[in-house]
């Protein structure tokens, strides 16, 4: 039979890696791609200047979800109630030169 854990409901881990500690194989993916991209960083930034701006600005974006963390807001009162908050959307326009000349 399993022990559980006093400070929760799970029962108590035996072996296997400690926690936190990444996988051999993602550990390894993780650096080949980063060797991958480290090589090619003159090539990414010339492909990346011969597209339109607004496939630029895609582009990088979601580039910088593999290098920026997603934040994810938390709000906390003292009583456990929500917060009621208004959400005002945020509209951006990409122009063209030829857009932008008129």
């Amino acid at each position: 039979m399993m022990q559980q854990d006093p400070d929760n409901s799970k029962p108590a881990r035996k072996g296997g890696r400690p926690a936190g500690v990444p996988n051999r194989t993602t550990a390894q993916v993780r650096e080949l791609m980063h060797e991958l991209f480290n090589e090619n960083i003159d090539r990414l930034r010339e492909d990346l200047d011969r597209l339109p701006p607004a496939l630029r600005v895609r582009a990088l974006l979601e580039l910088a979800k593999f290098v920026v963390p997603t934040l994810k807001a938390i709000d906390i009162t003292s009583d456990g109630s929500p917060i009621a908050r208004a959400i005002t959307p945020l509209t951006i326009q990409i122009l063209s030169n030829e857009d932008a000349t008129n």
